[in-house]
Parts: structure tokens; C-alpha cells; sequence
């Protein structure tokens, strides 16, 4: 038999200390993961961002595995480029670098 997924309780903004009801949702480790910040000894200081020589790449996480989403001069445009990869993809759980952007952002309108 198998066990039944955890269910944990997820804070949308990601401080743990807003307990708000609108601030809280119900999901598994794995929706619970994907709202995650960049962690201190990144390449960058943004999520789905590494430093690649002199160049940004952007990726995200798709189960055990990377997806790359392109390579960029700047970090800021490989930034944008992952966020909106989340939009389309991770519209519930995925943390966004720039929250702000407006949603209509896509892939196809990221330059490269």
C-alpha cells in the first residue's frame, strides 16, 4: 500500500510568520518547493538564475531535472525569462523574481 501524499500548509508570500487565512494554502512538498527563494551561495541573486562564464542562463526545475530556458548577457533578462516560464507553467506555486511585471509576460515576448 501506499502512504497519502502530506498535505502541508504553504504561505503564499513566504514569510512563515503571516498567518493570515488569505496567506495560506493546502498543498504536498513538491507545490510547497517551488515557492522557494534563491538560496545565499547562489551564482545569482535570483531564482532560476546561474552565472555560465560571462553569461546568464535560466532554467527551472521540472521534477529531479533542469530545464533550460535560454542564455542571457544580463542577469536581470534571465530573470524575466524564468518568470515567465512560471506564469505559464507554475501560476499557483512558482516564486517570481519580479512579482510586479505584468502577467501578460511571455516566453515569446523575452529576448534573448
Amino acid at each position: 500500500t501506499q502512504a497519502a501524499p502530506r498535505v502541508l500548509v504553504d504561505h503564499i508570500n513566504g514569510n512563515g510568520l503571516d498567518n493570515r487565512i488569505e496567506n495560506l494554502r493546502h498543498t504536498d512538498s513538491l507545490g510547497n518547493s517551488h515557492n522557494k527563494r534563491s538560496s545565499r551561495n547562489s551564482t545569482s541573486r535570483f531564482v532560476g538564475v546561474a552565472r555560465h562564464g560571462s553569461r546568464f542562463k535560466a532554467f527551472a526545475r521540472v521534477g529531479v531535472r533542469n530545464l533550460y530556458l535560454g542564455s542571457f548577457i544580463n542577469e536581470e533578462d534571465a530573470a524575466i525569462a524564468r518568470d515567465a516560464w512560471t506564469r505559464e507553467n507554475r501560476p499557483e506555486f512558482g516564486y517570481l523574481n519580479f512579482p510586479d511585471i505584468a502577467s501578460a509576460l511571455t516566453t515569446k515576448g523575452v529576448t534573448q
